[in-house]
């Protein structure tokens, strides 16, 4: 890290960030003389937290369910689709005739017939 801190900024990093070429001099300049000593300083300076792993499941869990959702969502569609490609129009005639036999409401009938 320290010899990382040492090297001289190369034209692709000044042009990255945009560093104004009045200040490419000076900060290239700058270099850690004392090794051991510029890195017990950065490591005594470092900030070290731990994760809160509760929000990071519950993340990692609602990811899962989307991707779940997602899958059943493009499944249902595959279905559907197959369906109609091969007599859709039949199934729904069988739909309505079962319709008038059970209770199915009104609205999980016209669901059904809408995919």
């Amino acid at each position: 890290m320290i010899e990382g801190l040492n090297a001289d900024l190369t034209a692709d990093e000044i042009a990255s960030v945009g560093i104004p070429s009045q200040h490419v001099g000076p900060l290239n300049s700058i270099k850690y003389k004392n090794r051991e000593e510029a890195a017990t300083q950065i490591l005594a300076r470092a900030t070290y937290y731990a994760p809160n792993f509760t929000k990071v499941f519950e993340y990692v869990n609602a990811i899962h369910v989307a991707d779940v959702r997602a899958t059943e969502k493009r499944m249902l569609a595959d279905f559907v689709r197959e369906r109609m490609a091969t007599g859709g129009l039949e199934i729904l005639k069988a739909l309505k005739a079962l319709k008038a036999f059970t209770s199915t409401s009104d609205k999980h009938y016209s669901t059904l017939q809408a995919a």
